[in-house]
């Protein structure tokens, strides 16, 4: 569940991005289709530039889905933080 402190994001972007062994912020929840991350996670920065260029149009596309997760996981967070 959602809270000031945290995002709830689909699971998808997050997973690839772990699986290319890339910093993660650390799971504190999950939900059958998100996982929560706390908002001041470290890692945060890192996750968001790489979903920022695999969601650009000339990003790359190197798996089907993944600009559409990575632009989900942008859009999850916009909404949370008021901007969408």
């Amino acid at each position: 569940m959602q809270t000031s402190n945290t995002y709830c994001v689909p699971k998808g972007f997050i997973t690839d991005h772990r699986e290319r062994d890339l910093p993660t912020p650390r799971v504190v929840q999950e939900t059958t289709w998100a996982y929560c991350i706390r908002r001041d996670d470290p890692a945060l920065p890192e996750l968001l530039d790489d979903a920022r260029y695999y969601a650009h149009p000339d990003g790359p596309d190197m798996a089907p889905g993944i600009r559409r997760a990575a632009k989900s996981l942008l859009a999850a967070i916009a909404k949370a933080d008021g901007r969408s």
